[in-house]
């Protein structure tokens, strides 16, 4: 069985943080309970109750692991880029997405719209590729 863990982007904070703890309703995340990577904790709402032109503003976006690590022992999440380690070109990079239809994690390719690839382990037990970010700390280095 997997390891099932979260990390949590702060969108006003502009930081990682790693989720200790979620409270859910309705089928959504309404509380968690954060690290401040201070070695402190704090709880944050990750949704508010309040909508706001129909949806609920996102004041942190959870991310889950994978269930896999990349070449280094990385966890990998949703939302990680990552490059496979026999390429070096920045056409090669790939952001991890949850497919909701498959019930599964694939690779979109970054460099075009549409398409994808599903992810795997090697026979040394990791996914032979590397993290190099993510979405929200490094999009600008990945355009």
């Amino acid at each position: 069985m997997r390891e099932i863990k979260f990390r949590a982007w702060d969108v006003y904070g502009k930081k990682m943080h790693a989720v200790k703890e979620i409270s859910w309703n309705d089928e959504r995340p309404m509380d968690g309970l954060l690290n401040d990577n201070e070695g402190g904790l704090f709880r944050a709402y990750l949704n508010e109750d309040c909508l706001v032109d129909g949806k609920y503003p996102e004041y942190f976006i959870l991310m889950q692991f994978i269930g896999l690590h990349d070449k280094n022992g990385t966890p990998i999440y949703e939302g990680d880029i990552l490059q496979p380690i026999f390429v070096g070109r920045k056409k090669s990079l790939y952001e991890v997405c949850w497919d909701k239809g498959s019930a599964s994690f694939y690779l979109k390719p970054l460099w075009k719209e549409e398409g994808g690839y599903l992810l795997y382990r090697n026979g040394e037990g990791y996914s032979p590729y590397e993290v190099i970010g993510n979405i929200y700390e490094n999009k600008e280095d990945i355009k």
